[in-house]
């Protein structure tokens, strides 16, 4: 699961991130970009047409640069895993001492991760 949130952030992360804030930032923003293509409302519709709204609420930012930020996310997330349908449970960055990033996510599929969603 790391790997692939990892691939889906990394052109973000190639021209955003220099610290171990703006790594957490682009990665939270992608496991929730992520979570909201898995996860379907109670009419079946994927939440993520509903991701701009909720992220401006969050965030005090338009819907439409909330919208700027979600799509090249969900777009790479679509085209690399369109299938895989795993729902992140917990995210961790950290900052190794040579520098570079680790990330750890924790992913959930089937039964037991419709009951959280839900």
């Amino acid at each position: 699961m790391s790997d692939a949130l990892v691939h889906v952030a990394k052109p973000l992360l190639d021209q955003e991130a220099h610290d171990l804030a703006s790594w957490t930032t682009i990665m939270n923003l992608t496991m929730i970009v992520w979570n909201a293509l898995v996860t379907r409302d109670s009419s079946g519709e994927s939440m993520f047409g509903k991701l701009p709204m909720m992220l401006s609420r969050a965030t005090g930012l338009p819907e439409s640069v909330c919208a700027e930020m979600a799509g090249p996310l969900a777009e790479r997330k679509l085209a690399a895993f369109p299938d895989d349908d795993r729902f992140v449970v917990n995210l961790r960055v950290d900052e190794l001492a040579d520098g570079r990033f680790y990330v750890e996510a924790t992913s959930m599929r089937g039964a037991e991760a419709a009951n959280m969603r839900a």
